[in-house]
């Protein structure tokens, strides 16, 4: 049986397999793009641009979350850190990965000045990983 486009649902699923496979590299690429910025480096993303990040991060790798609030009256960054992945609800593992991915692109000018650096080789792969 064939689909309206004229492929087979073998040949279907093997491209939704691919793109989820480039998916998971390109999310692994841009994983390794914020890993490795510097700390004293020349672009500093702000406490919460890192939120934003570090919430996709766990939607995409843990799934929703399902652990309770931190009730700390001193950890008021888990709390912001909890609040952030809760609320992205039952947000899918590969819509946390797309997001996590095209928000890389609002460093992307600030990397693209680190020639030469581990930073923008591993930024370079992202972008070919991109292309």
């Amino acid at each position: 049986m064939s689909s309206l486009c004229g492929l087979s649902m073998a040949q279907e699923e093997e491209e939704e397999e691919e793109d989820e496979h480039s998916l998971e590299t390109k999310f692994a690429a841009a994983v390794k793009v914020i890993r490795s910025l510097p700390e004293e480096g020349p672009f500093q993303p702000s406490d919460d641009m890192m939120m934003m990040f570090c919430s996709y991060y766990k939607q995409a790798t843990i799934g929703p979350c399902h652990i309770p609030r931190p009730t700390g009256f001193w950890d008021s960054r888990g709390k912001a850190k909890w609040d952030a992945w809760s609320s992205l609800g039952n947000m899918t593992k590969e819509e946390a990965m797309k997001n996590y991915v095209e928000h890389i692109q609002l460093v992307s000018c600030f990397l693209r000045k680190w020639k030469g650096t581990v930073e923008c080789s591993c930024f370079r792969s992202y972008i070919n990983v991109c292309a």
